[in-house]
């Protein structure tokens, strides 16, 4: 019996052979969008199931909690496999293109962006299929790669900037750690469990790669829920092929950042970006910004406004003083080019990697932060840029003010990308500090986590997902399963990291983290102080932190509103929030953040995992529901596995931190 998650290093036994057939399979279930526009209301799920009247909750089911195994974490005395022991500091680089070569066209007759033929109807004439496609290749199936996030059937037609894989290896003696970042909306952690399967019959150690992704909301959809639908049936967006190609791209890319490593200095810094202009906050929160509640750039569109604006940046220079590489971190949706785009796109981490490379030379590794809760520019007016990248103005003296750019696109994408580079560069020349591997270790933990979520466990039955079935846990160890219970795919095993690069702490975590559970909250500001626990003080017209919240809901019992009741009275209670306001009910309050020592912190976001939002547990309305049309205030938890990730990567994080602290190489 299974009693702890398949670690990677077992899977070639578990694991079934890829699936190299690309032809999706046609499905009777079409996909939830993956983020709301500014305006808060879900993209049209279109589902065909509304002949079934589902009672069932977006965050309910599943009893008990997933007991965190930290018998596989790892410290520096390991193989070093392909990686020779070699004094001093070493980083080494690497980009793999994995954009699809193959993008057949499309027919769209009624001009709205979506493809409303049939993938097995070149023609566009049988029933139902309206719009016909170019068969390039003769095998009667519409090659494409469907663009993953916001609504479904957006067919790519054609590439605005490459999608890669990026890889940055640091080493010194015989320790290493390598950082993997995919152009992605997330990766399966089944795919990246395969990925590191063949690099250890490389001779790599699997638990020193950590794999993310940036989130791009103009990539392939490389998990199946933004395909397409026609004739009557519904086809996953994923390609297997595809997804093949993208393990293939982590190989490829990590063995190169090893084959590259070689003698570097290193500068660390951090900054954030609320502090960069007065430009890039609202009045709410002491800048010039047209939008009051922007906040670093950022305009969180779900309550409380809670923003992660912090940009950090470490940059390696080579022996000869050349630029070799540099790793710049930052949240905020990779979605500013918004969902009219059919375009493939890295979105705004394109413009922030080329402005760094362009200032810096060598190459530029992004990894995303805390996406959750929700960090995003959209909604956001961004001060524009010409084509070199300075700011463009209006007015003089006083009346001096920028050029907005208040729509999503690529102009407003790439001024984006611009500002946070040029906010990394200057913290770099105004804070930057040298910075050695002294202490390099990554460790990791792992934990199942149980899929709640009925609403997506209903898309795993009808196939939807790109997920291998055989490395999944059904057996009694899994939160929720029962023998028999076909409704249930079974645990996902999961990896908690830790990675201490001299002064620098990084975690990860396997989805889209609130900032608050990473940061914490902002306990030095007196509105919050009184918006937390007063739901009087809440409201657009009556605080700043919570301006969803109805008056009507003042006087009701947060407890009952949560998981109970979508209305109470006059109160709309999917727009009401946690009160008091928490991010845990666990003894230690305190945010990941607070439990590590190191000078500088970051999390890897969507870290050897997607599984959507990893929401505070006190604040998750197990109500919310896309298949209803009812989530309020709190789509993210439509789009979450479980209620209960939030609560078990921090147990699993505080597990993995408790061992023995990390020793230099």
């Amino acid at each position: 019996m299974q009693t702890s998650p398949t670690p990677p290093s077992a899977t070639p036994q578990a694991a079934s052979p890829p699936n190299t057939n690309p032809t999706r399979s046609p499905q009777s279930c079409h996909r939830a969008s993956a983020h709301q526009p500014p305006s808060r209301s879900a993209t049209a799920l279109r589902y065909t199931l509304a002949a079934l009247t589902l009672a069932w909750s977006a965050c309910g089911g599943g009893e008990g909690a997933a007991t965190p195994d930290t018998t596989t974490t790892d410290t520096t005395d390991v193989k070093s496999g392909p990686i020779a022991a070699v004094p001093g500091d070493r980083v080494g680089v690497a980009i793999i293109d994995i954009t699809p070569k193959l993008l057949e066209t499309y027919t769209d007759k009624d001009g709205d962006g979506e493809f409303d033929g049939c993938l097995d109807d070149p023609s566009g004439t049988a029933k139902n299929c309206l719009e016909p496609f170019q068969d390039a290749n003769g095998n009667g199936v519409f090659d494409t790669a469907f663009l993953a996030g916001f609504g479904n059937t957006r067919a790519a037609t054609g590439v605005h900037d490459p999608i890669t894989v990026r890889a940055l290896a640091f080493a010194r003696g015989s320790a290493y750690a390598i950082v993997v970042s995919i152009d992605a909306i997330g990766l399966g952690g089944d795919h990246i469990q395969k990925a590191l399967s063949t690099l250890e019959s490389k001779g790599f150690d699997p638990s020193r790669v950590v794999v993310s992704s940036t989130h791009t909301h103009q990539g392939p959809d490389v998990r199946g829920m933004w395909g397409s639908q026609g004739g009557g049936k519904f086809y996953s967006g994923a390609n297997p092929a595809y997804n093949a190609e993208v393990r293939a791209g982590i190989v490829a890319a990590v063995e190169q950042a090893a084959a590259a490593l070689q003698p570097a200095t290193l500068r660390v810094a951090s900054r954030r970006l609320r502090d960069a202009s007065k430009w890039f906050n609202g009045k709410n929160f002491g800048g010039m910004n047209p939008e009051p509640g922007v906040h670093g750039l950022i305009k969180d569109i779900r309550d409380p406004v809670v923003v992660s604006d912090q940009v950090l940046v470490v940059h390696a220079k080579s022996a000869n003083g050349k630029g070799l590489a540099t790793f710049i971190g930052f949240s905020g949706h990779p979605e500013l080019v918004g969902w009219d785009n059919t375009l493939l796109s890295a979105d705004y981490v394109h413009d922030l990697r080329q402005r760094i490379t362009g200032a810096l030379g060598g190459e530029a590794v992004f990894v995303a932060e805390c996406l959750g809760g929700m960090q995003s520019g959209l909604g956001a007016p961004v001060p524009a840029v010409d084509e070199a990248g300075a700011w463009l103005w209006s007015g003089t003296g006083d009346a001096k003010v920028p050029v907005w750019i208040e729509k999503e696109g690529y102009p407003h994408a790439r001024a984006f990308g611009i500002h946070v580079a040029d906010a990394a560069l200057a913290a770099l020349a105004e804070v930057g500090e040298p910075m050695t591997l002294d202490v390099l270790q990554i460790r990791r933990a792992s934990f199942l986590a149980p899929p709640d979520n009925v609403e997506l466990k209903l898309m795993y039955m009808l196939g939807l997902f790109d997920l291998d079935p055989a490395l999944t846990v059904r057996t009694p160890e899994c939160p929720g399963w029962t023998p028999n219970d076909n409704m249930h795919p079974g645990c996902l095993p999961q990896w908690v990291y830790h990675v201490r690069l001299g002064p620098i702490e990084l975690v990860s975590a396997p989805g889209e983290v609130f900032p608050e559970l990473f940061w914490g909250l902002p306990e030095d500001d007196a509105r919050w102080v009184a918006e937390r626990s007063d739901a009087s003080k809440r409201g657009a017209d009556r605080g700043v932190y919570f301006p969803h919240h109805p008056p009507a809901c003042d006087a009701q019992p947060w407890a009952k509103a949560c998981g109970e009741e979508k209305k109470l009275g006059d109160c709309d209670c999917m727009e009401m929030h946690a009160l008091p306001y928490r991010i845990s009910d666990a003894a230690d309050p305190r945010p990941a953040a607070a439990l590590l020592a190191a000078k500088y912190k970051f999390l890897i976001g969507n870290g050897g995992d997607h599984l959507g939002y990893i929401v505070p547990e006190p604040d998750c309305h197990r109500g919310a529901s896309q298949l209803s049309g009812d989530s309020g205030d709190h789509y993210e938890e439509t789009v979450s596995l479980s209620f209960q990730m939030a609560t078990l990567w921090r147990a699993t994080l505080e597990s993995l931190l408790a061992q023995s602290p990390a020793e230099a190489p």
